[in-house]
């Protein structure tokens, strides 16, 4: 009953993917696709609860993970298909490997700062910060990052 929810805007978080403008990056178009079709659909409140719940049992957090993976499929096949592929490759399966690791330090950020604030500004933080290093790490962009982050 907890995580029943837990996969209910797949399809339309699928679907949001897709229709992102193609030339975007697939780190932005998961990124407003993320904030508008999970984050503006989420009750705060109830998600923390739920989250600081799942949290204390190993059982609840095995079936969480197992949930979680259905997000990995979900977002690697959209953006396969945003690439005109019928199989995702090992780019998709990265991306959507990244972007569900920014998405998850935010709510966890979030979480730990007693879920003040507006989870999507926390999110967007972290996508901010993950665009600037995977600049910093292409060597683009290395100016300056380094020092308005203190890192």
């Amino acid at each position: 009953m907890l995580l029943s929810d837990h996969g209910q805007q797949l399809p339309a978080l699928h679907q949001a993917i897709l229709d992102r403008p193609p030339a975007e990056s697939d780190l932005v178009a998961v990124r407003e696709a993320v904030q508008r079709e999970w984050v503006a659909a989420i009750d705060p409140v109830l998600t923390a609860r739920k989250a600081r719940i799942v949290a204390t049992s190993d059982a609840l957090s095995g079936s969480s993970y197992h949930r979680g993976h259905r997000w990995l499929e979900v977002i690697t096949d959209a953006l396969a298909r945003r690439h005109g592929l019928d199989v995702p490759d090992e780019r998709c399966s990265l991306a959507a490997r990244v972007v569900l690791g920014v998405l998850g330090a935010g709510v966890e950020e979030w979480m730990a700062n007693g879920c003040l604030g507006e989870l999507s500004d926390v999110i967007n933080h972290r996508f901010e910060l993950m665009t600037r290093l995977c600049g910093d790490w292409s060597g683009r962009g290395a100016e300056g990052s380094a020092s308005s982050d203190g890192a």
